[in-house]
């Protein structure tokens, strides 16, 4: 390849002077001077293409060339026209649609790194830049500037993942630069569908060669808010319905393809990592309101019968295990310092239900439990043998 490759643009436009005039000067202003442009007016006013193309005929210097479909052959059928054209033209190749712009250092840098990269390896065929998004309304003849923000920022650097771009696109034509022989091999493009060309083609090229991340955000991909018929809108807002149309088509048509040559190919891949896509970003459904909290129940000091909570208390105090260790307990207590004991008092069931807890918890209480278990047991069997007699 020439060490100044000559990159040719294909610009679609139809009847959207005010966006063609920025498409124009964001190629004029490239500081990477080798570069052929070819426009394609796609059954556009041919006056006002031709006006505002010689406009910038002395910045030009002969590197524009106009191409008028008397009727409009879509979006992907002026692509194929525009890029037939530009492979007589350059080494290398990219569209630049008449909404998009890049940095006036975007083509210097790209086809810098591509040479670049290619030495070490020979099958990267393309690379991209980062690119932002830009939120924009057009009003008559200005553009106003809503927002602007990373687009695909999660991107790594490097080669770019045929994996996830099975699941979708991911990289704007904008900020796409490859060869000619990438286009070749790919088998040209796929225009017989108005959407989702650029999707296709991306596949194909990924399925044979590399694609190179360079981590500069040197392009601008302008999104236009108005969902109003018009022009100047974007078919990826205003047309999302027929994103998802044709985004099924194809993926029909590609796994239709697998089962003809009996393979697992694309078709049946990207038809996986699609379901897989959406099972990942699927909303969860909206939970269920929590049931109101049960009514408190009543105090149960309230619903037992006088003098039972003292009586749970003096049943622990009275036992035979508690008063067999007293002895020990009283001499522990002189030894740390501690007050005697004292019989608990308790006036209602919760008093009642802490001492006793504190009783089965006490060291005393589980010493004694071998004796507690062996009255049961002699008491077990002389209930069965006095029955006996």
């Amino acid at each position: 390849m020439d060490p100044q490759p000559t990159v040719g643009i294909v610009t679609r436009t139809k009847d959207r002077a005010v966006l063609l005039r920025r498409a124009l000067e964001s190629i004029l202003h490239q500081t990477y001077p080798h570069w052929r442009m070819v426009i394609v007016n796609d059954g556009g006013d041919p006056a006002a293409v031709e006006s505002l193309v010689g406009h910038y005929a002395a910045e030009a210097a002969g590197r524009i060339r106009i191409i008028h479909n008397p009727k409009s052959m879509g979006m992907e059928g002026a692509s194929k026209i525009g890029i037939d054209v530009a492979l007589d033209l350059g080494d290398l190749l990219i569209f630049h649609d008449d909404d998009d712009s890049w940095a006036p250092e975007f083509l210097s840098v790209a086809v810098h790194e591509l040479l670049r990269v290619q030495k070490k390896f020979p099958d990267t065929q393309g690379v991209t830049t980062y690119a932002h998004l830009v939120r924009e309304a057009v009003r008559g003849n200005l553009i106003e500037i809503l927002s602007v923000e990373a687009f695909s920022g999660w991107v790594p650097r490097g080669f770019l993942s045929l994996d996830r771009m099975l699941a979708g696109n991911f990289i704007p034509p904008i900020s796409f630069l490859f060869t000619k022989k990438a286009y070749i091999d790919a088998g040209n493009l796929y225009e017989l569908i108005p959407y989702l060309g650029d999707w296709d083609f991306l596949i194909r090229v990924l399925s044979r060669y590399d694609v190179y991340m360079v981590p500069q955000y040197l392009a601008f991909y302008h999104w236009r808010q108005s969902t109003e018929p018009g022009s100047v809108n974007n078919s990826v807002t205003a047309e999302l319905d027929q994103h998802h149309f044709y985004k099924q088509y194809l993926l029909n048509r590609w796994l239709r393809q697998d089962i003809a040559a009996g393979r697992f190919g694309v078709g049946a891949y990207a038809n996986l990592r699609h379901h897989v896509e959406t099972l990942l970003n699927k909303k969860p459904e909206p939970a269920a309101p929590p049931p109101p909290p049960p009514p408190p129940p009543p105090d149960p000091s309230e619903r037992v019968p006088p003098g039972l909570p003292q009586e749970m208390v003096d049943y622990y105090w009275e036992s035979a295990s508690w008063k067999a260790l007293k002895p020990f307990r009283f001499f522990a207590n002189k030894l740390l310092g501690l007050p005697g004991e004292k019989r608990p008092s308790a006036d209602n069931i919760q008093l009642a239900w802490q001492a006793a807890r504190d009783y089965q918890g006490s060291l005393s209480w589980n010493l004694m439990a071998p004796l507690r278990v062996a009255q049961s047991v002699f008491g077990v069997l002389g209930r069965m043998f006095g029955r006996g007699k």
